[in-house]
C-alpha cells in the first residue's frame, strides 16, 4: 500500500512541477527570463505527455488528489498543448501567441484551485 501511495504522490508532484513550466517566469532580467522560458519549454515539451496524460489525471482524480474541476482544466491543458504547433515552441510564441496565452491563464487558474 505504501508503494502505491508513494507512486501517486510522485505523479502529483510531477504534475505540480509540469504546471510550473507553463507560466511566464517572474524575472526582472529579460535575459534570465528568456533563458528560463527556453529551459521550461524544452522540459515541458517532453513532460506534458507524461504528467498531463488522461491516465495519470484519472489516477489522481480517483485517489481524490484532484477534484472534477481541476481534472477538467488539466484535460483542457493537455489538448491545448498538443495543439501547439512545433514552430510555436519558442520564447516569442510562448510570450505572445494567443494559444499560449490561454494555456498560461488556465494554468494560473488550476494552480490557484490546487493550492
Amino acid at each position: 500500500m505504501q508503494k502505491k501511495d508513494n507512486e501517486i504522490m510522485g505523479i502529483y508532484k510531477s504534475l505540480e512541477n509540469t504546471l510550473k513550466l507553463m507560466v511566464v517566469p517572474n524575472c526582472t532580467n529579460i535575459n534570465e527570463r528568456n533563458h528560463l522560458i527556453a529551459f521550461n519549454l524544452e522540459e515541458l515539451e517532453g513532460d506534458f505527455y507524461t504528467f498531463l496524460n488522461p491516465i495519470n489525471i484519472n489516477k489522481l482524480h480517483s485517489e481524490n488528489l484532484i477534484d472534477s474541476e481541476v481534472k477538467f482544466i488539466l484535460e483542457q491543458l493537455f489538448v491545448l498543448l498538443q495543439d501547439i504547433e512545433s514552430k510555436d515552441w519558442n520564447i516569442d510564441s510562448f510570450l505572445a501567441n494567443s494559444k499560449w496565452f490561454v494555456i498560461h491563464n488556465l494554468t494560473k487558474e488550476v494552480t490557484q484551485i490546487m493550492s
